[in-house]
């Protein structure tokens, strides 16, 4: 007779040990009892003996023994991603607790898309501190699917990028504001000759653009494809701003495409500047992105309103 799930999670709750899902993640990444064996610094037999009592705890076999090693069944794959997020959670108390002791009342994780101003990090940043709240920052930057992504193995608190599909069903995503893209370059390019400049007229440039596969990317793309528009393959691909630059101050014919937000503080440094051009779409809009099931965290309430607050 199989136990209800009341009697499950009684048996889950007061057997499971975090030593569990260390030997999942373990068994999962390596696939072979030896490689958990060193990684662990345990015998095999004590890992085999271990595993079989995770897999009665459960009340299923978690992997399959093969000749090709041990293979994940259905309920190891319910277990795996589980099992990460709750490590993740330990690290991030300890985090938080060594923050703590350090004179902190925590720790906060964000992460936050290049393609925007970290004016708006900074503020948020202030605003916390003049309301009191002394906690220590911890940021990364990159593309909004690989921060998502970050943020749904519990490695971040909330997420600024732009609005997505990507595990939206376990997401709160909240729009904050809406950019206009621009084309900047070198101040020394040589526009073409023409009254009324449009994007066909920068076909033939050298082109600095994000990855194919950013949601930045991909608007200009459709913006392209309305326009009836081709371009040149990118000769740089990146959503590094300081590769960007680098690339325009020492390149006098390329062009990028940039929110103005962004385009308007590089330009104001001397060296680009921002092209007389049109461009006849916005960007996918920044919004802030955090786990539904996290909505009740009171740090988080807090860094949600004051990044309200200081949005554009």
């Amino acid at each position: 007779m199989r136990a209800s799930e009341e009697q499950l999670w009684a048996i889950l709750t007061q057997r499971l040990k975090a030593r569990h899902f260390v030997l999942l993640s373990s068994v999962y990444r390596h696939r072979s009892l030896r490689k958990v064996a060193d990684e662990m610094n345990l015998s095999q037999p004590a890992i085999t003996k271990a595993l079989k009592e995770m897999e009665e705890i459960v009340g299923a076999e978690l992997f399959e023994r093969t000749s090709r090693g041990l293979v994940p069944t259905p309920v190891a794959y319910l277990l795996v991603p589980r099992s990460a997020a709750f490590l993740e959670d330990l690290r991030n108390l300890a985090a938080d607790l060594t923050a703590f002791h350090a004179g902190f009342h925590g720790t906060v994780r964000i992460g936050i898309i290049q393609f925007i101003s970290y004016s708006l990090l900074t503020k948020a940043m202030d605003a916390l501190r003049q309301q009191g709240f002394n906690y220590r920052f911890v940021v990364h930057d990159g593309h909004t699917d690989a921060l998502v992504d970050m943020l749904s193995r519990h490695e971040l608190d909330c997420v600024i990028a732009r609005l997505t599909h990507v595990n939206s069903s376990e997401m709160e995503q909240e729009i904050l504001y809406t950019q206009q893209a621009v084309l900047l370059s070198n101040r020394a390019y040589q526009s073409p000759n023409s009254r009324k400049l449009t994007i066909n007229d920068f076909a033939t440039a050298e082109w600095v653009l994000p990855p194919k596969a950013t949601p930045t990317r991909r608007a200009f793309e459709e913006m392209l494809v309305r326009s009836g528009v081709v371009i040149r393959e990118p000769l740089v691909e990146t959503i590094s701003v300081a590769a960007i630059k680098a690339t325009l101050a020492s390149n006098e014919v390329c062009v990028t495409m940039l929110p103005r937000d962004l385009a308007e503080e590089i330009a104001a440094e001397g060296l680009c500047r921002i092209l007389p051009v049109e461009l006849d779409f916005l960007l996918p809009a920044v919004s802030l992105i955090t786990r539904r099931a996290a909505q009740s965290d009171r740090t988080l309430g807090a860094l949600k309103r004051v990044i309200r607050a200081v949005a554009p």
